[in-house]
């Protein structure tokens, strides 16, 4: 309620500076602005973790060789969550202590909502990457700079049974705050528009094996497999329904190039992915000219992570210039955001801190992702 209530005051107060443009002032910088970018870098995560952190840091360092803002150069701060929620809370604390004017990161859902209180108590605005479709509305403190289960997993179920007809879905995801947070919505979406789930598997994340599961969703009456896990889940589900001969067609979250890699050309041929951002397939020349910088500056190609890590960095420079250097002054500009154009896409904070509600369905072709629709969820 609280937010809300905020979220209303600042809309009243856009359309003033609409109407009165002189009384319009951003907001003071008058020092350097403290920054710590808090996510997963080694273990288990860290492939996530790094794509995020690269983006974000690229964006301050590229501020930072233009001056600045307001000739005031970013100080920022990296540091590594871990692969567990206690390694995450134990980072948290470290980056409270560092007295940030902001932090930002934290890919995994179940990390931020492990940190979720502690940022909270100290008053610091956050902005995490997790998809789960809670997260945000926590805490006045915490926003997602990350498309959300409740657009990706929307668009799953709704490409599945509007695009390709199927009205019998079969749905195999890991058992943490997003597996079960995107098989949820992908379940109520279906059954909304007249299909059903006949299978509903999952898998503790790190399994090795998770045939059993398939093996029940290919003796199923499903027409289609909706998967929803962390990267090492997607593989491994991925690789084993092909060894097993699944036939049915495959819409699964976002796989990472890295992830790609890794698989057999037949395991990935013709799946569908729901993705956040397309940067490599990207036309628009800004878009191209930030790839290449990425590649030169990390020698990594520029996943969808890493845009959304570097649209989170502008972000931050951009509530910074209109907020000033107050934790409360960034916390109400990065919730007045609207139609803010990054890398990944264009972004507008909702009531409730989410920043971005875009993204895409691509068809993988010789391990290419190739762009089917794109997906615009933005709130009008």
């Amino acid at each position: 309620m609280k937010r809300r209530t905020l979220f209303v005051a600042l809309l009243v107060l856009a359309l003033l500076i609409t109407i009165v443009p002189a009384v319009a002032r951003a907001a003071e910088v008058t020092r350097s602005p403290k920054v710590v970018i808090l996510a997963p870098i080694t273990d288990k995560f860290a492939t996530l973790g790094l794509s995020v952190q690269r983006g974000a840091q690229l964006a301050f360092e590229e501020v930072n060789a233009k001056g600045g803002i307001s000739k005031y150069k970013i100080e920022f701060t990296v540091v590594d969550a871990g692969g567990s929620n206690p390694s995450a809370q134990n980072a948290a604390q470290k980056a409270i202590s560092l007295e940030p004017d902001v932090i930002l990161g934290m890919p995994l859902s179940t990390q931020s909502y492990a940190i979720e209180s502690y940022v909270t108590k100290a008053g610091i605005p956050t902005i995490v990457s997790g998809t789960n479709a809670k997260l945000a509305a926590q805490s006045e403190w915490m926003f997602d700079m990350i498309p959300t289960d409740a657009v990706s997993s929307t668009a799953q179920a709704r490409f599945a049974v509007e695009k390709l007809g199927f009205k019998k879905l079969a749905l195999m995801h890991g058992n943490d705050e997003y597996g079960t947070g995107s098989a949820k919505i992908a379940r109520e979406t279906a059954e909304k528009i007249g299909a059903k789930v006949v299978v509903d598997e999952s898998h503790t994340l790190g399994d090795k094996d998770v045939t059993a599961q398939l093996r029940k969703i290919k003796n199923s009456d499903a027409e289609v497999l909706l998967v929803a896990s962390d990267q090492g889940g997607i593989a491994i589900i991925l690789k084993q329904a092909y060894e097993l001969g699944l036939k049915m067609p495959r819409i699964s979250h976002p796989i990472i190039p890295p992830t790609m890699k890794l698989l057999a050309k037949g395991a990935v041929e013709d799946i569908y992915i729901v993705v956040k951002a397309v940067p490599g397939q990207s036309k628009d020349p800004k878009v191209q000219d930030w790839v290449k910088r990425f590649e030169k500056r990390w020698g990594k190609p520029a996943d969808e992570y890493a845009a959304i890590g570097y649209d989170g960095g502008l972000m931050v420079i951009d509530a910074i210039s209109r907020g000033g250097v107050s934790r409360a002054g960034i916390r109400d500009a990065l919730l007045a955001t609207k139609n803010f154009q990054g890398i990944a896409g264009r972004h507008t904070s909702d009531k409730d801190g989410n920043l971005s509600h875009f993204g895409a369905i691509v068809r993988v072709k010789d391990k290419e992702q190739q762009i089917i629709e794109l997906i615009d969820a933005t709130p009008q």
